[in-house]
């Protein structure tokens, strides 16, 4: 999430202590001469980028707020919690309803997460601009050693995945063509 929570410290006095840092004509001088031919972001769509940011933020922590508070509930509780889950089931989580929850799920993380992946490639689009007017490379769209490692960390763990599922779906099959 993008965003500046702090009092703006430009202009004359406006720096702790009354101090000036930049004046406003020094800082429109500088943008000037940073964001020459560069279309930067306006400010709705700042402010699209940030409540979006911030929903999916808020989302995210209740969530996981939920599953600590599920983790402990069924340590310190567990004939509570059994006795929940199964009148939740016998309610509501009923296979089409169960459906119908995690589709409403998806469809929330995806409507959260389609506005900060433009606004990640507006930035993206906007240091590359930044960067071609200053001239100097772009240097961003070079992977170094260490972003390589991270990735690569993962692929044993997406590997495995893959081979369980296949597994888990072999099994599903012959299950399938013994009960025939």
């Amino acid at each position: 999430m993008i965003g500046t929570y702090a009092p703006d410290e430009i202009g004359q006095g406006a720096g702790p202590g009354r101090t000036t840092i930049i004046t406003v004509p020094e800082w429109n001088a500088l943008n000037d001469l940073c964001f020459a031919g560069v279309n930067v972001m306006s400010s709705v769509e700042t402010r699209v980028l940030s409540s979006f940011g911030a929903a999916g933020s808020i989302f995210v922590a209740t969530y996981g707020l939920l599953v600590l508070l599920w983790f402990i509930a069924t340590q310190n509780l567990p004939n509570h919690t059994r006795d929940f889950r199964k009148s939740l089931h016998s309610r509501f989580l009923q296979e089409r309803r169960f459906a119908y929850v995690v589709g409403c799920l998806a469809f929330i993380v995806l409507v959260l997460t389609v506005p900060q992946f433009w606004g990640l490639m507006r930035l993206r689009g906007i240091q590359k601009a930044i960067a071609l007017s200053s001239g100097t490379d772009y240097a961003d769209n070079q992977w170094t050693f260490g972003q390589v490692t991270a990735v690569m960390l993962f692929v044993p763990v997406f590997a495995e995945t893959g081979y369980l599922m296949l597994e888990e779906s072999g099994k599903n099959s012959e299950k399938r063509k013994l009960s025939q």
